[in-house]
């Protein structure tokens, strides 16, 4: 479908993205998670 270098710049992007997401994600969870009285 996809040339390999289109797949490179693809992922090159996405990764970067991805992993700051999951970081902003588990940063609110653990936010919430301190707050809570659990």
């Amino acid at each position: 479908m996809y040339p390999r270098q289109h797949y490179i710049a693809y992922f090159s992007f996405a990764i970067p993205l991805i992993s700051c997401w999951l970081y902003g994600l588990f940063n609110a969870i653990r936010d919430v998670g301190l707050r809570l009285p659990l």
